[in-house]
């Protein structure tokens, strides 16, 4: 991670809360996608290099963009929609580094273990979401959603522990950036506790960060 961006992230940080203390919540998404805007256009003109991870920079705009509407129905789905399938593309962009990978039984019995343990704590959020918040595709697409982002963490932990390079660790803190944020969101949006806004957008930014980090190393392997 360069210098500059090291400086960078911090001051994105600063402002986001600050418009989020200032001009509230509603408000503050357009700084988030303000923020996203200029991560994507670094990725662009800096770290670009292949279409693959231009297109989850892309989706992660969009969704942040649809994020701003997010009380219309309409919006929400898109927002949901895009995030889901910027999530797919992220685990389609290292499974192939993960094909030959064996797993012990061992392993593989508390990977299953903890998956199904998740899925169960998904499906206690889905319930205690309330009612008025939920549209016809809330149940599919909410567990669609969170079960792809538990295989994102997931996949990210095992592409770490086989590599051990700089770009899989930025590729874990930014899945569990990512997973941290939609949970924070969650609890903020839908339960009413508004001070998980602000965890939320911390996440959010310090995830989309150490992904463009992780684009940006991916980048350097490519030309040596």
């Amino acid at each position: 991670m360069e210098r500059w961006f090291k400086v960078l992230v911090p001051v994105v940080l600063l402002v986001n809360l600050l418009a989020i203390y200032m001009f509230g919540e509603p408000a503050g998404r357009w700084f988030r996608f303000g923020s996203m805007l200029l991560f994507f256009l670094i990725y662009v003109f800096r770290y670009f290099s292949n279409p693959h991870l231009f297109a989850i920079f892309f989706l992660f705009l969009v969704c942040d963009y649809m994020l701003i509407n997010y009380e219309n129905d309409s919006y929400k789905l898109l927002t949901f929609v895009t995030r889901l399938f910027a999530y797919v593309l992220i685990i389609l962009l290292i499974w192939p580094s993960l094909r030959k990978l064996k797993v012990n039984l061992f392993t593989g019995a508390v990977a299953g273990f903890a998956l199904l343990l998740n899925i169960y704590l998904i499906s206690l959020m889905g319930k205690s979401t309330p009612e008025n918040a939920r549209a016809d595709y809330f149940y599919p697409i909410f567990y669609a959603f969170g079960i792809s982002l538990l295989a994102l963490v997931a996949l990210a932990i095992s592409y770490h522990n086989r590599y051990g390079t700089p770009a899989s660790f930025y590729l874990v803190v930014s899945s569990f950036g990512l997973i941290l944020s939609d949970v924070f969101f969650y609890i903020a949006f839908y339960l009413g506790f508004d001070v998980f806004y602000y965890l939320d957008r911390v996440a959010n930014i310090l995830a989309i960060s150490f992904l463009v980090a992780f684009a940006g190393a991916r980048k350097e392997i490519q030309l040596e």
